[in-house]
């Protein structure tokens, strides 16, 4: 980078012009590191393109484990959709019938 400085300097140098910063912009071939390029753009860190990455691509094919990759945490097939929390005094889900005393 501080090469290609050195050089558009003294070049732009020749026509009165004063090179304050330069910038170079990186466009590979290949599509996937293009598309991992752009998520760093967005400010995020190596690790989180490439889970953002591997959940786009997920979803792209429908696997609903995809956000699971976004986050970086397992899935299990099969688990609860929802949690459940014991409530006090409760003796089974909500709008069942009691058991009768002499079964309990």
């Amino acid at each position: 980078m501080e090469l290609v400085k050195e050089h558009l300097a003294t070049f732009l140098g020749v026509y009165g012009i004063t090179l304050n910063d330069a910038k170079v912009l990186i466009l590979p071939k290949d599509e996937r590191m293009r598309e991992l390029i752009s998520l760093r753009a967005f400010g995020l860190s190596e690790l989180d393109a490439v889970r953002y990455y591997v959940a786009l691509k997920m979803a792209e094919r429908g696997l609903v484990s995809a956000p699971n990759a976004a986050v970086g945490q397992p899935f299990f097939i099969g688990g609860a959709t929802m949690g459940t929390f014991p409530i006090p005094g409760a003796t089974g889900p909500v709008g069942a019938v009691p058991a009768p005393k002499g079964e309990r």
